[in-house]
């Protein structure tokens, strides 16, 4: 009896330790939520679209409503096309290359709004709007795409504890970013002043002399 305990305990040990291993495809789900979140906090809800509404726009009576207005046409899109996608899932095949082909179709979008400058000489608000649109409906394909991958990914009982635990460390990561942005801020407008300091200073004393 003894020989066998010992015999089996390592094989036991290892399913253990198997069960409780997170494969790649898990590690993979866990980093494309990690990287995704944060663009729903920074762009669509604490920098980015407040900034289009201030500032591009400056009247927020007006942002809202265009905002709104935009927001329900890609709404409807979604809702008309989305069940077509969840449809054909299954037969897609692996559904990673369409989330590489979403992605791809979003980052000259993303690279695009670096020109909604302050002072109106780049994109137009309105443009700056439909990409806004047109990034949210892409972005929603490709999170039903991710979404329907989490049960394979982790397993259907260890679903709910890994999107939370994705979803938490996203987050952290969103808040990291906005302290990393409020310091270059910080530290951009301070060396804007010492600069103006420095250039009163030789001004007053090339006055002086």
């Amino acid at each position: 009896m003894s020989e066998r305990t010992l015999v089996a305990s390592p094989a036991s040990a290892g399913t253990t330790l198997d069960r409780h291993a997170l494969s790649l495809s898990t590690w993979a789900w866990i980093g494309y939520e990690v990287g995704r979140v944060p663009y729903v906090i920074l762009i669509k809800i604490y920098i980015f679209t407040p900034y289009v509404t201030k500032v591009l726009i400056g009247d927020a009576v007006t942002a809202q409503a265009l905002l709104a207005a935009f927001g329900v046409t890609a709404g409807i899109v979604a809702a008309l096309t989305v069940p077509f996608l969840g449809a054909a899932l299954d037969r897609m095949g692996p559904r990673k290359p369409w989330i590489a082909v979403f992605v791809l179709l979003e980052m000259p979008l993303l690279i695009s709004l670096w020109w909604a400058k302050p002072d109106r000489t780049g994109l137009s608000a309105m443009a700056v709007i439909v990409v806004l649109t047109a990034l949210g409906l892409l972005f929603t394909y490709a999170e039903i795409l991710h979404n329907a991958m989490l049960g394979t990914a982790v397993g259907i009982r260890r679903a709910g504890r890994y999107s939370g635990i994705s979803l938490g460390v996203a987050n952290l990561v969103s808040v990291i970013i906005m302290v990393f942005l409020l310091w270059g801020i910080c530290a951009t407008r301070a060396y804007a002043l010492a600069r103006r300091a420095g250039r009163t200073t030789v001004r007053a004393v090339t006055v002086t002399t």
